[in-house]
């Protein structure tokens, strides 16, 4: 979506001729010889999703499609490409990472993990992963039986949280809530709230508005191109729609670290 709105991006699968280095594809149907050259080309489904390669040449007659350097096995016709001639793939993604990171902290998402167990008199466990605020814990009714009642909720004065930039804990107070046998092996529920992650594949998802993350990515590009009255224009209004959509942390959270 970010290299169209720069009108930058072909998708197309593979027809023909497919070996390491090259294929063929009936959809290139520009007409100037070598057209794509120098293009950034990007598998992004199939048996090489996530290789990207330099188109070395174009060949109008053919349609075939030479790149380097080289893959480790033929391209087989499940792989999806995009092409991009003024940025990289490498560099629409980080523009994207950009932009998260900078509304990230603002558009807080709801989290709920039921992975940690209890152990009979164990009273410090690890925050499980991508909480940023931690708002209530639930203990299981029943050993497995995946219930949560109302009176399931741990009062918060009995736990706390230790706070640690990689290795955060839920601490219970022990002489406060007591951990026995009969509790052992029952689920936690923690809710809370996480931060968006920074994406890596072509198959992450990321669940921030979609507006202000294209706005934010596109004048992060625009800038890099000198373009800066553009980019301020753009980012101003994608910073004006995160404003409007701000979630903040939810009532008596408690944060897992500090910032």
């Amino acid at each position: 979506m970010l290299a169209t709105s720069f009108n930058d991006c072909i998708t197309g699968t593979p027809e023909a001729t497919m070996n390491t280095s090259s294929f063929v594809c009936t959809y290139l149907i520009e007409p100037a010889a070598n057209y794509h050259k120098n293009w950034s080309l990007h598998f992004y489904a199939g048996t090489h999703a996530g290789s990207t390669r330099q188109v070395t040449e174009y060949n109008t007659s053919t349609y075939a499609v030479k790149f380097l350097p080289a893959l480790a096995s033929n391209v087989v016709a499940n792989c999806t490409f995009q092409m991009h001639g003024k940025h990289t793939w490498q560099e629409y993604k980080d523009a994207i990472n950009y932009a998260i990171e900078r509304a990230k902290d603002t558009y807080l998402l709801n989290k709920v993990d039921e992975t940690t167990t209890l152990s009979a008199n164990t009273y410090e466990y690890s925050v499980p992963t991508g909480f940023r605020y931690i708002e209530s814990i639930f203990v299981e009714d029943t050993t497995n039986d995946d219930t949560y009642y109302d009176r399931c909720l741990v009062d918060p004065n009995k736990w706390y949280i230790l706070k640690h930039p990689t290795s955060p804990k839920i601490k219970f107070r022990d002489s406060r809530f007591s951990i026995g046998t009969d509790l052992v092996d029952q689920k936690l529920r923690v809710i809370g709230q996480s931060l968006q992650a920074t994406l890596t594949n072509d198959d992450d998802t990321c669940y921030l508005p979609m507006h202000v993350i294209m706005g934010l990515a596109k004048a992060y590009i625009l800038e890099n191109e000198g373009k800066i009255s553009d980019a301020l224009s753009i980012r101003n209004v994608a910073e004006k729609y995160l404003r409007a959509e701000v979630t903040p942390p939810l009532p008596d959270s408690r944060t897992v670290f500090e910032v």
